[in-house]
């Protein structure tokens, strides 16, 4: 290429004439481009490709770093919203360069397939936002339901086991009904609670074998497990604590499973065929 200036200088100038050898953008007696900007532009597209890869991975950390036991994973989905930027960019550039002769389909790609999962698992925050509530009054009403005064304040998820139609794991033997995870925030109260359950014979530090079949599978691995140590299995309709019914039938219960040390509380209320 012959080295000439044009207009005084500034870039090179490339006076072939048309039909020996493609033409540059713009035509012959332009100034080519710079060299460096289709590198960049490359490695820019590049990134993009590459990190979208991990955008699922930043959104799931940043939705189970902000799950407590009073605030859901399913009401934190929204922040799988927060990535969203890096495959959205992939997708528009990639659509941008490749009608500039880039090879950008992988970005394409990519960027509509984590667009789309970002968006979808995002938005399970909103469907699902009617199943959960944080009203604290529940724990005066299952207070109020069991004969026994729980503590005032705190924070509390429940979920709302009656909305949709619930298919598993056995809908004719078990329905449940409500199930909530509470953290007492009052360290007086959360003494005064413990010392009252110590006099009391309503709750249980172990759960037997024949009890245990009045727990359904969704807290039935609880009292076995180190999280909780005291116990309570409420039948709201005869009105029993921690009992086997005398006849078979379908029974309301309230379990309840408390850690005395960090104060927190697992409530699940469900209906039960009992086969005595």
């Amino acid at each position: 290429m012959v080295q000439n200036r044009k207009n005084g200088g500034g870039q090179p100038y490339n006076p072939a004439p048309y039909g020996i050898y493609p033409p540059p953008p713009g035509g012959w007696g332009y100034p080519l481009p710079p060299r460096g900007g289709k590198k960049g532009i490359r490695t820019v597209l590049l990134l993009l490709f590459i990190l979208s890869f991990f955008t699922l991975y930043l959104a799931l950390a940043l939705a189970a770093t902000s799950t407590s036991n009073t605030n859901t994973m399913v009401e934190n989905m929204w922040m799988f919203f927060l990535p969203l930027p890096i495959p959205l960019a992939s997708l528009i550039l990639g659509i941008i360069y490749k009608r500039k002769g880039y090879k950008a389909t992988k970005n394409i790609v990519v960027g509509i397939i984590f667009t789309v999962l970002l968006v979808l698992y995002g938005s399970f925050s909103f469907v699902f936002s009617d199943m959960y509530s944080h009203d604290f009054s529940y724990v005066d009403r299952i207070s109020t339901k069991i004969g026994f005064d729980l503590p005032d304040k705190g924070d509390i998820a429940t979920q709302d086991w009656t909305t949709g139609v619930q298919t598993a794991p056995n809908p004719d033997t078990v329905r449940y009904l409500a199930s909530s995870d509470i953290t007492f925030a009052d360290k007086a109260e959360i003494s005064a609670f413990n010392a009252e359950i110590l006099k009391s014979e309503q709750w249980l530090t172990t759960v037997n074998t024949t009890l245990i079949g009045l727990v359904p599978s969704l807290y039935s691995y609880l009292p076995a497990s180190t999280q909780y140590d005291t116990f309570m299995i409420y039948n709201t309709d005869l009105k029993t604590y921690n009992t086997m019914p005398e006849r078979s039938g379908t029974y309301k219960y309230i379990f309840i499973a408390y850690n005395s040390v960090e104060g927190t509380m697992k409530v699940g209320e469900y209906s039960l065929a009992v086969h005595v």
